[in-house]
């Protein structure tokens, strides 16, 4: 019986060092990882928290440094295709990090998702209009952050949602326009959008015509500080640090008194990839949700986009 419990708590510390070792590498470090857990701390959760800190040290002394566990681990039933994934400089969400690697709120959930793939797939950051020309027309490749569109989704497949973009109309701060709703930016001057994005194709469905489709939103950002467009339609999340990075200045700017319009991201996939494929992204991603690796990124990365959202009416 003795035996059968030093067994039984040896396995059960082993567990716990192991989810805390992950969890926390997400989160950079243990103290993060107890921050969100003393922060989600009700009542009697104190000892419990207290109860997986005493298995955590048994589970050190017992079974010395372990990696993180294969338990999430969902192996490819078959040879996994050699897939390119292409992403766009679009910060809080995806971006190139001080060491030149890219990173970010929806790379994490990509890399999450290979991790338990058992696979290594490069992510190539680039123009957004050419990754998108890319995955449409090259086979084994695959374009992240995406929103779904009634256009798009016979073009793609699709796994997601990986998170969720709102989109504003932008204008300089010294210009007095108003508008009641967003067709009526018909004829009132020019809109910068990103050409082939969600937003360029909604601009469109309204009727607008006097649009000027750009490489990104730092050329938007650029053509509406210059007075080139009178708008730019542009995404919250992402306005101010775009802004900053430019020396522009989010003061600059204010967002029109509209409704913001909110979009799911996926990661859309080259029409030809196989069915298999799909599903086990799918199930990979499924999975950071239902354990609670999903929300622990979000969280990581919730400071960093309120400090910036700073644009308001």
């Amino acid at each position: 019986i003795m035996v059968r419990m030093r067994y039984a708590q040896k396995s059960q510390a082993q567990q716990v060092h192991q989810a805390v070792r992950h969890h926390g590498r997400l989160l950079e470090g243990r103290g993060a990882y107890l921050r969100v857990m003393r922060g989600k701390r009700r009542g009697p959760g104190k000892y419990m928290l207290i109860t997986l800190l005493i298995l955590w040290i048994v589970g050190i002394i017992c079974s010395g440094e372990p990696g993180p566990g294969d338990g999430d681990i969902i192996r490819y039933p078959f040879p996994h295709p050699d897939l390119t994934i292409y992403t766009e400089e679009q910060p809080p969400f995806n971006y190139l990090n001080e060491q030149g690697q890219v990173s970010g709120q929806a790379t994490l959930i990509v890399r999450e998702i290979m991790r338990r793939l058992d696979i290594d797939c490069p992510i190539v950051i680039g123009g957004w209009s050419s990754g998108y020309n890319t995955v449409i027309q090259t086979g084994n490749t695959a374009l992240f952050s995406t929103i779904m569109t009634h256009e798009r989704e016979p073009v793609f497949r699709w796994v997601g949602p990986i998170g969720e973009l709102q989109y504003s109309v932008y204008v300089r701060s010294d210009n007095p326009v108003t508008v009641s709703s967003y067709a009526a930016l018909r004829d009132r001057g020019k809109i910068a959008v990103v050409r082939n994005d969600a937003r360029e194709e909604y601009l469109r469905g309204l009727g607008l015509s006097s649009i000027l489709p750009l490489n990104d939103d730092a050329d938007c950002i650029r053509a509406l500080s210059s007075g080139e467009t009178e708008f730019w339609f542009g995404t919250r999340d992402i306005t101010a640090q775009k802004a900053k990075k430019q020396d522009t200045g989010i003061h600059g700017f204010r967002i029109l008194d509209l409704p913001p319009i909110s979009q799911n991201v996926y990661i859309a996939f080259n029409r030809r990839t196989p069915d298999a494929v799909i599903h086990l992204w799918q199930q990979a991603l499924d999975s950071m949700k239902e354990d609670g690796t999903y929300d622990l990124i979000q969280s990581r990365y919730m400071p960093y986009i309120c400090s910036w959202v700073r644009c308001t009416p």
